[in-house]
């Protein structure tokens, strides 16, 4: 882990990813985002305050994509696991929010608010299983 943030892995391949996934460059950059995703969890996880400031610009950067993935829920009952990889970011993220300070507008105000909108989602999907059923059988006859 100490390596991994000593070479700067993250802000080279950030920007690479943002670039990617900006031009639509098809559905294998969404897995790729997504295990970056976890990559920077996991750092976040066993480096704690010495990668804060990296994952905090990681999310910065990805912002719009982030809010966008929690967001997606609503419309989209198959994004769940790409929302929850987000999740577990903001949680790190969060956990540690003493430990960063922010210029400008506060990027987890964002990200909160797209977790409670994937939350609200995916409450009514377990609550209403037709619901969900109409939005799979809907999104397969598309």
């Amino acid at each position: 882990a100490d390596e991994l943030q000593g070479t700067g892995v993250t802000g080279q391949v950030s920007s690479v990813l943002a670039s990617c996934y900006a031009e639509g460059s098809g559905k294998g950059w969404l897995q790729v985002y997504q295990l970056f995703v976890q990559l920077v969890t996991r750092l976040l996880h066993t480096l704690r305050h010495f990668f804060v400031e990296d994952a905090l610009s990681f999310a910065v950067l990805h912002l719009d994509r982030l809010h966008s993935c929690l967001k997606q829920v609503r419309r989209n009952p198959c994004s769940v696991e790409e929302a929850l990889v987000t999740c577990h970011l903001v949680f790190n993220l969060v956990a540690l929010r003493s430990s960063w300070v922010c210029d400008g507008p506060n990027p987890m105000t964002v990200l909160m608010r797209g977790v409670s909108s994937a939350t609200c989602a995916t409450i009514a999907y377990l609550s209403r299983p037709s619901l969900l059923q109409h939005l799979v059988e809907y999104k397969k006859g598309t």
